[in-house]
């Protein structure tokens, strides 16, 4: 799936070497060169974005010696502010859906795969998230294709706390399932199985209020086999894209093991706005685990940007603050300064830091991120 900029940031002026963006943009009715990022705390003269008294989204010049920004100033026809949070270290709240392969032809990984989830699931770094685990084929008697089998998972939604073992009972009934999950067997039924699974996440999206991060984490060493012609890669690659633009949006990311289909597990990825992995016959646990990890890390610096409409034209202002420093970070879609991302072709758009950014907004546990969106009423 395509990420691009609003109309107002991919007809801005050029990145400046400093690492800001400047462009003309309109800033509560005014045509205003605006500053929206920037490596100095607060250069003089420069300006950023700001909410002004009426809630309108306005523009606050940094004073003469650089010590602190001035008063933020609305002009007459302002833009209202439709998106105005602050985030900790922790970021937006994370649901993640397993659905895991336990065909025929993953019995060479089966103990490695089960040891991983195992070991992702009582992990302390894991705390906070909210997971659900499903297998397919089922292991019961169910009928494997059949989207409503997997509508109700395994192991439902629940949320890890920094407890291990009895002291978290979701991580107890998670662990428990692993231990009487079974050997593989059988087909590939990788298409119902995704659909029941989209229904489960978009509840809990639903559940959540929209504010929430679900994402789909298909595990396979395999591609569709089995049941009839819906059970396709086409059929399949569709459906990822449709649900990945929402509402809600429902992400995909994949994690693909020796012999599986490598381009259709990027292209899963690529149109479920994810990310795709790979797992070759080394320690099979270890890179399983580790890719669990770099999903976790890729999504606590995502945003989902609710209440604010995929067509807005207006400002987004992402500061950091720090030990009482502000930071305007810039927009900045090659990733080169630091900045962050946006993709307003999902309901609602979202806003992703990079990685650069992401670590420094990690490691400051005291530091917050607010995130300022103005658009048309």
């Amino acid at each position: 799936m395509s990420r691009r900029a609003p109309s107002f940031l991919r007809t801005a002026g050029a990145i400046a070497l400093a690492g800001a963006v400047l462009l003309g943009g309109e800033a509560c009715g005014a045509k205003t060169p605006l500053l929206i990022g920037t490596i100095a705390t607060c250069t003089p003269a420069a300006t950023r974005t700001c909410v002004g008294p009426e809630e309108c989204l306005g523009v606050e010049e940094c004073v003469t010696d650089g010590s602190t920004w001035g008063e933020c100033v609305c002009e007459v026809d302002v833009a209202p502010v439709c998106f105005d949070s602050s985030f900790g270290a922790q970021g937006s709240p994370i649901s993640l859906h397993f659905i895991v392969d336990r065909s025929g032809s993953m019995v060479d990984f089966w103990t490695p795969t089960i040891d991983a989830l195992s070991t992702f699931f009582s992990d302390s770094s894991s705390a906070g998230l909210s997971v659900a685990l499903d297998f397919f084929p089922p292991i019961d008697a169910s009928e494997e294709c059949e989207p409503e089998t997997y509508a109700s998972p395994d192991v439902g939604f629940g949320t890890l706390n920094a407890q291990s073992g009895p002291g978290d009972p979701h991580e107890e009934a998670l662990q428990q399932f692993l231990i009487r999950v079974g050997l593989p067997q059988g087909g590939t039924p990788m298409f119902p199985a995704y659909e029941g699974a989209v229904q489960v996440a978009t509840e809990r999206s639903d559940n959540a209020g929209g504010g929430e991060l679900v994402v789909i984490v298909l595990v396979t060493d395999g591609e569709p086999s089995g049941c009839d012609s819906t059970n396709s890669k086409i059929l399949l690659l569709q459906f990822v894209e449709d649900v990945a633009g929402g509402p809600p949006p429902i992400r995909t990311f994949t994690i693909g093991l020796q012999g599986v289909d490598e381009a259709l597990i990027e292209a899963l990825a690529e149109r479920g706005n994810g990310d795709a992995f790979f797992v070759g016959r080394g320690d099979v646990s270890q890179q399983l685990i580790t890719s669990f990890e770099s999903i976790r890390r890729r999504l606590s610096c995502d945003f989902q940007l609710v209440g604010v409409p995929n067509d807005f034209d207006e400002s987004v202002d992402v500061t950091f603050t720090l030990e009482g420093s502000d930071e305007a970070l810039p927009f900045d879609p090659s990733c080169a300064f630091g900045g962050w991302t946006l993709d307003d072709t999902t309901t609602p758009p979202s806003l992703s830091l990079c990685e650069s950014a992401c670590e420094r907004v990690k490691l400051a546990e005291q530091g917050t991120l607010r995130i300022v969106v103005g658009c048309d009423e």
